[in-house]
């Protein structure tokens, strides 16, 4: 069985009595209509700036579920080889915690988080986006 989400995972296992092990949650992406006419403008971020180190886009929840601080340890080993930073997009119900886990890059000015509900979007220009 296949759900959206945790809570419609619960609902299904508590009316049905199927265990809960049973049902894999498999979450729909969320599109705002103006999505086309907001990626095509221009995103004003010193990082995103011509011939700066490349950058590392995360967009997301931030939240167990999306693993940011995978994508904060794989920023360090490509820190190792070459210069990079990492930009996380997104707001959670702690963000604080995410960040001071990770107090040493935030240090180092190679990874922000931008929080809130108005997450800039838009085309990063003639930035590097590392893929």
């Amino acid at each position: 069985m296949i759900a959206v989400s945790l809570g419609v995972a619960d609902d299904i296992a508590t009316r049905t009595g199927m265990p809960r092990a049973a049902i894999t949650t498999i979450y729909n992406p969320a599109l705002r209509a103006e999505i086309p006419e907001l990626a095509g403008q221009p995103v004003d971020h010193p990082w995103l700036k011509p011939r700066g180190p490349p950058v590392v886009l995360g967009v997301g929840r931030l939240s167990a579920a999306k693993d940011f601080p995978t994508s904060i340890r794989a920023l360090a080993r490509l820190r190792a080889r070459r210069p990079a930073r990492l930009i996380i997009l997104g707001k959670g119900k702690n963000p604080k915690k995410t960040a001071k886990r990770q107090r040493a890059l935030f240090a180092q000015r190679q990874a922000r988080f931008i929080r809130g509900t108005n997450i800039p979007t838009g085309s990063p220009g003639e930035g590097s986006i590392a893929h």
